[in-house]
């Protein structure tokens, strides 16, 4: 009973969601090749036309996606820092904020928002290694859960899809 009670507060601090990388271009060469990683600054497609108060959410929310991935990749180790250099950029396509408060009073779905990057690998003379779509949902929380949980779910999947073709190359 004790730990039920320990365990749903750090269950709604965390927040709901999920996240997703689908390749739309299968890496071609094994990750663990690189020795240094660079991740540019995402961009936002499209932010030229969006609403001023809906394009400072959408930049924001690409530059907390390039933040927390260098922060992720930096934690795994995967880049010794010797050799060819792997260039990673990513464009938000998809960002739908949702509903915090319906995330909150209702729950089960309702309110749920969600965060899609086109993000590509190209080695340091711009050949492209793998590309694909990062998606990061949030769908509850803390208080409803916020975009930044979204954001770092993006970031996961797109460091999970570099471990999973750390070592070979393929499917």
């Amino acid at each position: 009973m004790r730990a039920t009670l320990l365990l749903v507060p750090a269950l709604l601090a965390v927040g709901c969601g999920s996240r997703q990388f689908a390749a739309t271009q299968p890496a071609t060469a094994p990750f663990r090749t690189f020795g240094r990683v660079v991740v540019e600054e995402f961009s936002v497609d499209g932010a030229e036309r969006l609403p001023l108060d809906q394009k400072g959410r959408a930049l924001n929310v690409a530059h907390e996606i390039g933040a927390f991935l260098r922060e992720r990749i930096a934690d795994r180790g995967l880049f010794p820092g010797e050799g060819r250099t792997l260039v990673i950029r990513g464009t938000l396509v998809g960002f739908d904020e949702g509903s915090q408060a319906l995330r909150y009073f209702v729950g089960f779905g309702a309110g749920k928002g969600e965060i899609i990057a086109d993000v590509s690998f190209a080695d340091e003379d711009g050949k492209t290694v793998a590309r694909g779509n990062s998606r990061g949902t949030v769908s509850g929380g803390w208080f409803g859960g916020s975009t930044r949980s979204a954001s770092r779910r993006v970031a996961k999947a797109v460091v999970d899809f570099i471990e999973d073709h750390y070592e070979a190359a393929g499917p």
